[in-house]
């Protein structure tokens, strides 16, 4: 045990050095202002278009925040569109930071999405031909086709958007990869 605990404060003795809580409460600050930047270009319900997403860099926590302290985590953000927009604006936004810290961070500028359109057309296709209203879900059969299709066509335009702009921004092109069905 006594070993153990030389160990433990040699190893923070170590870590004070390199200012790590300042560090990763400036990232956190940088990935929060990013998220709140990308989260308004996607088609969130109205109760969440206002107020901003937030990340703790700590406990991995991902919530939504309108009022001051007020937490209202993804199990209780309603719509399975609302759970997509919010990882994506958190993937994308982590994503940017590692773009923007390529000279010290080491990991890959890729990014690969699976099925990220499934919200709006899971896969229930059991006709002869292809019929995008028969591949809807049970929560969007009262929303016009037409607005998931244009929804699933910006979650595509701002994933692209994001790419040149971060290139841009950054100096890095990240490349993002859809697999879908």
């Amino acid at each position: 045990a006594e070993y153990w605990e030389k160990e433990v404060k040699r190893l923070a003795d170590l870590m004070d050095k390199y200012d790590v809580d300042i560090e990763l409460d400036r990232l956190s600050k940088d990935i929060n202002k990013k998220m709140k930047e990308l989260g308004k270009h996607f088609h969130f319900e109205e109760t969440y278009k206002t107020g901003s997403l937030k990340f703790d860099v700590n406990s991995f926590d991902l919530w939504h925040e309108k009022d001051a302290f007020k937490k209202v985590f993804l199990r209780s953000m309603g719509s399975g569109a609302n759970w997509v927009y919010s990882h994506l604006t958190l993937f994308m936004a982590l994503h940017y930071q590692f773009a923007a810290r390529s000279e010290e961070c080491k990991i890959p500028p890729i990014l690969f999405l699976d099925q990220p359109t499934q919200v709006y057309f899971p896969s229930r296709d059991e006709g002869d031909e292809f019929a995008a209203e028969n591949l809807r879900s049970e929560d969007n059969k009262n929303t016009d086709l037409h607005d998931d299709i244009d929804a699933v066509s910006n979650m595509f335009t701002q994933l692209a958007k994001f790419c040149d702009d971060t290139k841009k921004e950054t100096g890095v092109m990240p490349q993002i990869i859809v697999c879908d069905h």
